[in-house]
């Protein structure tokens, strides 16, 4: 349902790029069907849908790895962080509040 709701939310808003960042808890493991469904989605952003980048902060280092797999299997390149502060320090470097 996610997955639907994120494809409907940006054809509505017609932005020409757009950057997508996620920030996930500590409740957000994956399970391999959940990361199924993540891998998809975050295919479907890459640059035919016009995303530019992919930013995830994760609360574990258990999901960075996870992210990092996902990345390399979905042949994507997603920025990892691993701190909220840090995360927003490079949105705001990256001007993405701006757009």
């Amino acid at each position: 349902m996610a997955h639907e709701q994120i494809k409907q939310s940006v054809r509505e808003q017609g932005f020409d790029v757009w950057y997508r960042v996620d920030y996930l808890d500590n409740e957000t493991l994956g399970s391999p069907e959940v990361m199924s469904v993540i891998g998809k989605n975050y295919k479907w952003c890459g640059p035919y849908n016009n995303c530019q980048q992919l930013t995830v902060c994760c609360s574990s280092t258990i999901q960075v790895g996870m992210m990092r797999k996902l990345s390399e299997q979905i042949g994507l390149p997603i920025n990892l962080f691993t701190d909220v502060a840090q995360t927003k320090d490079f949105i705001s470097e990256k001007g993405w509040g701006n757009h």
